[in-house]
């Protein structure tokens, strides 16, 4: 299964033109995916100084998925999908229903962060005023995801 997921993870890098950082890379290969059935988060808009951060909820945050399949949509079709409506640095890796999506930065000075993009708000590609930066890692981002979930574990 690890060569399996490996092959479908250098295909994703080949598509998207870059190699994925290696805490996304490692969660990927772990093949441990939220399904969508299972608790996740939506933007919190009460707060105003840490709007980019997530609250937990008890339904949907759709995470992609290396190769697609039954535990999420593909993560190189998501790409493929938002070209030429997201910043060309982000990589959406989490859809919030109705609201946007968590992105991974991929690229330059973004590479490894992750950040929450609006898609209702009507930019382009180069636009970052509805995109916002809510942490520093992805290992980061995952480790709070869990503690807001009451789920131990490494990544």
């Amino acid at each position: 299964m690890t060569a399996d997921r490996e092959s479908l993870i250098a295909a994703a890098e080949a598509a998207i033109g870059c190699r994925l950082p290696d805490d996304y890379r490692a969660y990927l290969l772990a093949g441990q995916m939220p399904r969508s059935d299972e608790p996740g988060v939506a933007l919190d808009y009460d707060t105003t100084e840490d709007a980019a951060r997530v609250v937990y909820l008890d339904t949907y945050h759709r995470f992609a998925d290396v190769g697609g399949g039954e535990d999420g949509p593909d993560l190189t079709a998501r790409y493929r999908d938002t070209r030429g409506t997201m910043p060309a640095e982000l990589l959406p890796i989490a859809e919030v229903l109705v609201v946007g999506y968590v992105c991974l930065g991929i690229r330059g000075e973004h590479f490894g962060k992750v950040y929450f993009w609006k898609h209702n708000a009507g930019n382009g590609p180069g636009d970052w005023d509805t995109v916002n930066e809510m942490f520093s890692t992805f290992a980061e981002y995952l480790t709070w995801l869990r503690q807001k979930a009451g789920v131990d574990g490494e990544d």
